[in-house]
C-alpha cells in the first residue's frame, strides 16, 4: 500500500481548517443569518470537522488547538457584543499572536513549522528520523518559521486595518481571501522547499 504524500495531509488541513469555514460561512448568511452568528457559526462547523477527526482516530494537533481556541473567542464575542466586526478583529489579533508564537518556537529544538509538517505527515517516524539526523532539515525548518511568522504578521495586520475601516461587508470578503490565500502561498513555498531539500544529493551543501 502506497503511503499517501505529505502535501496531501497539508491540503487536508487547510481544507478543513481554511476552506471550510468559508464555505460554512457564505452558506449560512445566505441562509438569512446575521454577519456576527454566521462567523461564530462557521467556527462551530470547524469544531464538527475537528471532532469526526478525532472518531476515526486521528490525533489532535496544533491546528486543531487554534479551530477550539477561534470557536470558543467566536461564540463568546458573538454573545457579549453582537459585532461582527469585532470578530473579524478578533481573527486578525489571533494570526498576530500566532506569528509571535513562530518566532518563540525558533528557540525550541523543533520550531513550528517542523512540529506542524509532523502533525501532516504520513509517517512521522520517517519525519522524525530526518529531522533529528539531518542538521539541513532543522535549518531549514527554522527558516520557514521565521517566514511563516513574517507573512502571518503581514497578513494579520492587514486583515485588522481593513476590519476596522471597510464596510463590513467588503471586510468580510477581504480578510476571507486574504487570510487562505496568505496561508495556501506559505505552505506551497513550504512544500517547494522541503521538497527541494529531500532531492539535494547527500553531499551538496544546502545554502
Amino acid at each position: 500500500m502506497s503511503r499517501r504524500p505529505e502535501w496531501v495531509g497539508t491540503a487536508v488541513g487547510v481544507g478543513q481548517n481554511v476552506v471550510l469555514p468559508i464555505a460554512s460561512y457564505l452558506l449560512l448568511v445566505a441562509a438569512g443569518w446575521s454577519p456576527v452568528w454566521a462567523l461564530a457559526g462557521s467556527a462551530a462547523v470547524s469544531v464538527l470537522a475537528l471532532a469526526v477527526d478525532r472518531l476515526r482516530g486521528e490525533p489532535f494537533n496544533a491546528l486543531g488547538g487554534l479551530v477550539l481556541l477561534r470557536f470558543g473567542l467566536s461564540f463568546a464575542l458573538a454573545w457579549l457584543t453582537g459585532n461582527a466586526r469585532i470578530l473579524l478583529v478578533k481573527d486578525g489579533v489571533i494570526t498576530l499572536v500566532i506569528a509571535a508564537f513562530a518566532l518563540w518556537s525558533l528557540t525550541w529544538s523543533r520550531p513550528l513549522i517542523a512540529r506542524i509538517r509532523r502533525d501532516l505527515s504520513a509517517d512521522r517516524h520517517a519525519f522524525d528520523e530526518r529531522l533529528d539526523t539531518d542538521p539541513a532539515q532543522r535549518r531549514l525548518h527554522a527558516r520557514l518559521t521565521l517566514m511563516w511568522a513574517a507573512g502571518l504578521a503581514v497578513e494579520a495586520t492587514t486583515s485588522i486595518l481593513v476590519s476596522l475601516l471597510a464596510p463590513i461587508t467588503a471586510a468580510v470578503v477581504i480578510t476571507n481571501i486574504t487570510g487562505p490565500a496568505t496561508i495556501v502561498a506559505l505552505i506551497a513555498i513550504t512544500e517547494y522547499a522541503a521538497r527541494s531539500h529531500r532531492a539535494t544529493p547527500p553531499n551538496t551543501p544546502t545554502p
